[in-house]
C-alpha cells in the first residue's frame, strides 16, 4: 500500500486509542501542494516505524530499563485499534510502498533504545526515496533522554539541534 491518494476519515479525537502523527504526503491533498506542506519538517525523537518488531535493536535492548520490548508493545496497545493496524502505513509508515515527496527529517535515536533501528531505517530509507533526512544517534544514550535533559549526556546538546533544525526549516516561512 503506497500512502498516496489514501483518504482517511477525520479521527475522533475522544478515542484516546486513536493514532497521532500520521504522515501527510503533498500528493494525498486535491490541487497543488499547499504552502504549509512545502513549509513543513519532519522531527521524529526515536520513532517507532515498524509496528512489526523485527529489528535486532528490538531484541538487543529487550530488557531495557527505560523502554521494553514489552513497554513498547503495551504503548502500541494504545494506539492501534487491532493487529491488522500493525500492516497499516499509517500506524507502520516502514510498511508504505513509498515514503517520497515527504518533508524534510531529522530522526534522533538513542544508542541503547529497542527502537533505534527503526529511526535509523526510516532516515535511510527516506534519503532513498529522495527526501532529505539526517540520522542522529547518539551512542551513550537511552530512551527517554529528552525527558531527562539534565541526567543524560548529550540530552541538552539534542535539544539544541532539534530547535535549530525546526528554524532553519520554518523559521523564514512566510
Amino acid at each position: 500500500m503506497e500512502l498516496k491518494h489514501i483518504r482517511r476519515p477525520r479521527p475522533d479525537c475522544s478515542d484516546r486509542r486513536q493514532r497521532r502523527g500520521q504522515p501527510v504526503r503533498g500528493n494525498q491533498l486535491d490541487g497543488p501542494r499547499p504552502k504549509w506542506l512545502a513549509d513543513a519538517f519532519q522531527a521524529l525523537l526515536y520513532p517507532a516505524t515498524n509496528a512489526s518488531l523485527d529489528d535486532p535493536s528490538i531484541e538487543e535492548f529487550a530488557d531495557a530499563p527505560i523502554r521494553s520490548k514489552a513497554g513498547i508493545i503495551a504503548f502500541r496497545r494504545h494506539y492501534e485499534r487491532s493487529p491488522k493496524d500493525r500492516k497499516d502505513p499509517y500506524f507502520s509508515p516502514m510498511r508504505a510502498e513509498s515514503l517520497a515527496d515527504l518533508p524534510p527529517a531529522l530522526v534522533v535515536t538513542a544508542n541503547f533504545d529497542p527502537l533505534r533501528d527503526d529511526g535509523r531505517n526510516y532516515a535511510e530509507r527516506l534519503r532513498a526515496e529522495g527526501t532529505p533526512a539526517e540520522w542522529i544517534n547518539y551512542p551513550r544514550a537511552i530512551h527517554g533522554m529528552f525527558s531527562r535533559p539534565n541526567h543524560v549526556e548529550h540530552a541538552q546538546e539534542a535539544y539544541r539541534l532539534v530547535i535549530d533544525q525546526f528554524q532553519h526549516h520554518l523559521g523564514a516561512a512566510d
